[in-house]
């Protein structure tokens, strides 16, 4: 028996991915003080078996749930010590502050992961991870990281009905060029990348692009690990579209999706934006919660 431990929102959705597994579901309650603080209650954690799977969310609203996370890690700890105990974090926030850029800075990666160590999880579940090397160098604790862009890019085809022979896929910096080479090796298109220099004090980004064909493809596919502003994308599309070929994609395992990014892509030339729903979204294709069978078994 595992017992998976949620909030109430996603009770439905989890059971029902998981309908063939032996498990109980557990919700959480919070408690909203007029001084800001937060209170985090598991009515039911005497029910829980000694296999647990927790999953929350930090996105959106992530300061606040972050502190929820350790005090529901503290409950579980306080009354089921010694749990096998997985936790599931869909989108790992405060991953792309994994070094220190200027003078002063936290590296507020490490304080995360420490956090939530001091609980002794038995393994931590990522998927897509901004810069999974700085993961491993700073998790004390054992983690999984699964990946769910393939899924997400297999589904946007079907969703499209285009064959991926004749597609370009273009990475919009070289941190996310891994990505598109396996994606190309696995599907057989063709992949491009651009370059991509973001100034660390205003933000501001340029690109430089390597001489290809673009009109000469039935659609190009903008990848990247997360969608937040959609500015970085929506530049890269720009230049697509500028250069013929007015198919273009966005696609990406995190939908942010924050100020005005649906309406800065669209305007870009972006005709559809493709993700999973380790952030729900409407253009969210892939279910994460398609894992959680695999991952009971796990424990």
């Amino acid at each position: 028996m595992t017992t998976i431990i949620a909030p109430s929102s996603s009770e439905e959705k989890i059971l029902r991915m998981v309908k063939d597994e032996d498990v109980i579901y557990i919700g959480i309650d919070v408690k909203s003080f007029p001084n800001g603080e937060l209170l985090a209650r598991i009515t039911d954690i005497n029910r829980a078996d000694d296999k647990i799977l927790l999953y929350f969310p930090l996105f959106p609203d992530t300061n606040n749930n972050f502190v929820l996370l350790l005090q529901i890690l503290e409950i579980i700890r306080y009354y089921k010590e010694n749990s096998r105990l997985l936790v599931i974090i869909p989108y790992l926030s405060y991953s792309r502050q994994d070094r220190r850029f200027l003078m002063g800075e936290a590296l507020s990666l490490k304080v995360i992961l420490n956090s939530i160590s001091q609980y002794n999880p038995s393994f931590l579940i990522f998927y897509d991870v901004h810069n999974i090397s700085s993961v491993i160098k700073m998790s004390k604790t054992p983690f999984i990281h699964l990946s769910v862009i393939h899924e997400v890019f297999k589904r946007a085809l079907y969703k499209l009905s285009i064959q991926p022979s004749n597609i370009l896929l273009i990475s919009p910096d070289k941190g996310r060029e891994y990505v598109v080479k396996n994606l190309s090796k696995k599907f057989g298109c063709t992949y491009a990348i651009v370059s991509k220099v973001r100034d660390k004090i205003s933000g501001e980004v340029t690109f430089s692009f390597t001489d290809i064909d673009m009109d000469g493809f039935d659609a190009v596919f903008i990848v990247d690990d997360e969608i937040s502003t959609g500015g970085t994308m929506a530049g890269v599309a720009r230049y697509v579209v500028q250069h013929g070929n007015h198919n273009v994609y966005a696609l990406a395992s995190h939908l942010l999706l924050v100020n005005n990014a649906e309406e800065r892509l669209f305007k870009s030339g972006v005709k559809d934006i493709f993700g999973s729903d380790t952030i729900p979204r409407k253009y969210s294709i892939f279910s994460i919660f398609e894992t959680f069978s695999w991952l009971i078994k796990s424990l």
